[in-house]
This record gives C-alpha cells, sequence and structure tokens, in this order.
C-alpha cells in the first residue's frame, strides 16, 4: 500500500475547499433571494394600498332634514365608486330605515339620501333631542369592504373616514 503523495492532498483539500465554498455560495446566494422576495412582496403590498387610497368610496355629509317622526339625511360620495351599500341602525332602535337598493352604485360626486322615520308610538316633538348613529359598509370596484359610522348628535351629524375591514 502506498500512501498518498503530497500533490494528491493538494488536490484532495482543494476538493474540499470548493465543496465548502459551493455550500457557503449556496448559503449566501439562498440568502440574497429571499432579500429579493421579501422586497417583491414589500412592493407589492405598497401598491396595493396605493390602489386601496385611489379606487376608496368616501361619503361625506351633505345636509339634513328632520322632523318629529322622520328624517332625510344626504351624502356626497367623494371617492371612487361604491358597490353593495348596506345601511343599518346601530344605536337607537326607535329609528326604522327606508329600503336601500344594495345592486345600486354610487360613483364620484353622486349623492345618497338616506330616509327613515322614528318610532310612532314615542314622538318626540323636538328633533334635536333625537340622537341615533347609522353603519355605513359599501365595497370597491376591487371588492374591498369598508365602513364608515354616521352619529346624529343634536343638529351634528359626525361621519368618520372610511375603515378598510376586508382585502
Amino acid at each position: 500500500m502506498t500512501e498518498p503523495a503530497i500533490t494528491e492532498w493538494i488536490a484532495i483539500s482543494i476538493s474540499i475547499a470548493g465543496f465548502l465554498g459551493m455550500i457557503i455560495s449556496f448559503f449566501f446566494k439562498k440568502k440574497s433571494q429571499e432579500k429579493a422576495l421579501s422586497s417583491l412582496e414589500s412592493l407589492a403590498e405598497s401598491k396595493r394600498i396605493e390602489r386601496r387610497s385611489e379606487i376608496r368610496p368616501q361619503f361625506k355629509f351633505a345636509g339634513a332634514t328632520t322632523n318629529s317622526n322622520e328624517f332625510n339625511i344626504k351624502l356626497l360620495n367623494e371617492g371612487e365608486c361604491a358597490k353593495h351599500l348596506q345601511v343599518k341602525e346601530i344605536e337607537n332602535k326607535n329609528v326604522h330605515l327606508s329600503f336601500l337598493d344594495p345592486n345600486k352604485e354610487y360613483n364620484n360626486r353622486q349623492k345618497i339620501e338616506l330616509k327613515g322615520t322614528f318610532d310612532s308610538l314615542n314622538p318626540v316633538p323636538n328633533s334635536k333631542q333625537i340622537s341615533f348613529s347609522l353603519e355605513l359598509s359599501f365595497d370597491d370596484i376591487d371588492g374591498n369592504t369598508y365602513k364608515q359610522l354616521l352619529t346624529k348628535i343634536g343638529l351634528n351629524y359626525p361621519i368618520t373616514n372610511p375603515k378598510l375591514i376586508k382585502k
């Protein structure tokens, strides 16, 4: 049996070093691919957020009339197209809303009228005393769902900004 010559040891060492180099190279390449993927995902999410801000519907208060047994509230869509609008009363169970067509679309600068009545069993002679909250839920053209809360407090009708509920 002959012992390996020094050149064989050098060749073996070089092979081992090359193999280790490939493993290290693979590890760093994988890390750089993970960073690139993370960067792409971040960019995609920022584009989705930008898109939502461009197409988001947003209703603003545009006037109201009330008397002792009914109300009429006007809202203006200052955003983009709103679909599947639903309005529900969430605080005062003595408020009854008239039907809204959920299939109707409300485009930019389009007004919507919310009509309703107050419970006829308990008429209130001064409509300033009547308080209630309405929750508006609607979709944008991409199917994202938003909610806004409209509250009547005395003669004021504050309305929240749209809040994204479902992507």
